[in-house]
C-alpha cells in the first residue's frame, strides 16, 4: 500500500486530505488556495503528492482568509472613501454585523469562515446592497457583480472573468484539456459540473424538485428555467424590440430574426440554419436517415 504524504510539509498523518477537493466552507480547492497565497502553480499533471494533512491545511486556511479578508477590506474602503461614507464599526471592522450573534455550535473549528457558515452567521455585509456573507471570499465575489471587475484574463483570447475558477474552466476551451472522466462510460468533460451533470444520465438522479408542482430535474438551470412557467417571469430582454423571454435559448434564437444570423452550416452543402434542429432535419436529406 502507497504511504501518502503531505505535499506541503512531506510529513505523514492519519488524517490526509486531497489537494484538489474543495476547502470546506470556502467554495475554492485547496490547490487553488494554496496557488492564490504561495508563488507555486499546482496542478494535477505535475508529480509531486495529492495530499495535504490537516495541520498543513489550517495554516493554508489562515494564510488565504487573510488575504481574503486584507484584499476585501481595502476594497469596501475605496468605495466607501469614493462615495464619502465610511461607516466602519471600530469594534467588528470593515464588513462586520453591529452586534455578532452568541451561538455555542456543539461542533469545533478554528477557521472563523466554517464556524460562521454553521451557526448561520453572515457578519461580512455589501455596502452596495442588503446582503450578507459567512466568508471575505463570498462577499468579494459578490461585490464584484455591483462593480463589473473581471480581474482574471485569459492569455489565449480577450475574455475576462470575475472568479479564477471560471478564467480555469475557460482555458480549458483552448487547450481541449478533458481532466473529468465519467466512471460509466468512456466520455470525458471540461468541467466537474458537466460531469456531475452528465453521470446522472447513467443514475437517473434527479435531484432538484419543483416546489410547484411534482416534477424534478438533473440540472438546477433546467429547475430555475422550469420555475419561470410558474412565476411567468420573462427576464430576458430583446434589445431589438419589446419582447421578452423565460429562456435565454429563446431569446437568442428570437434575436437571430434581427440580425438573420444562421450559425448551423451543413457540411455537406452550403446552405445554413438559425435552428440546430432545422439542420439535423436537412442533414437527414444527405444521409437518407428518417425518424
Amino acid at each position: 500500500m502507497e504511504i501518502q504524504i503531505c505535499r506541503v510539509c512531506l510529513g505523514t498523518s492519519p488524517v490526509m486530505i486531497n489537494i484538489f477537493d474543495n476547502a470546506p466552507g470556502l467554495g475554492i480547492s485547496i490547490a487553488d488556495m494554496i496557488t492564490q497565497c504561495t508563488p507555486y502553480e499546482i496542478s494535477e499533471e505535475d508529480c509531486y503528492p495529492e495530499n495535504i494533512c490537516d495541520s498543513c491545511l489550517h495554516c493554508a486556511r489562515t494564510a488565504f482568509e487573510i488575504r481574503q479578508t486584507i484584499e476585501t477590506s481595502h476594497q469596501i474602503y475605496l468605495q466607501m472613501k469614493n462615495t464619502k461614507n465610511l461607516p466602519v464599526n471600530v469594534n467588528h471592522g470593515v464588513g462586520f454585523s453591529e452586534r455578532k450573534k452568541k451561538h455555542k455550535c456543539l461542533k469545533s473549528s478554528s477557521h472563523k469562515s466554517i464556524l460562521n457558515a454553521h451557526a448561520g452567521e453572515k457578519p461580512y455585509k455589501c455596502y452596495h446592497c442588503s446582503k450578507s456573507f459567512s466568508a471575505p471570499i463570498y462577499l468579494q465575489r459578490h461585490i464584484r457583480t455591483h462593480t463589473g471587475e473581471r480581474p482574471y484574463k485569459c492569455s489565449h483570447c480577450s475574455k475576462s472573468f470575475s472568479q479564477k475558477g471560471n478564467l480555469t474552466a475557460h482555458n480549458r476551451s483552448h487547450t481541449d484539456e478533458r481532466p473529468f472522466k465519467c466512471s460509466h462510460c468512456s466520455k470525458s468533460f471540461t468541467h466537474k459540473s458537466t460531469l456531475n451533470e452528465h453521470i446522472r444520465t447513467h443514475t437517473g438522479e434527479r435531484p432538484y424538485k419543483c416546489s410547484h408542482c411534482s416534477k424534478s430535474f438533473s440540472q438546477r438551470s433546467t429547475l430555475t428555467a422550469h420555475n419561470r412557467n410558474h412565476t411567468g417571469e420573462r427576464p430576458f430582454k430583446c434589445s431589438h424590440c419589446s419582447k421578452s423571454f423565460s429562456h435565454r435559448g429563446t431569446l437568442n434564437v428570437h434575436i437571430r430574426s434581427h440580425t438573420k444570423e444562421r450559425p448551423y452550416k451543413c457540411s455537406h452543402c452550403s446552405k445554413s440554419f438559425t435552428h440546430k434542429n432545422t439542420l439535423k432535419a436537412h442533414i437527414r436529406t444527405h444521409t437518407a436517415e428518417r425518424l
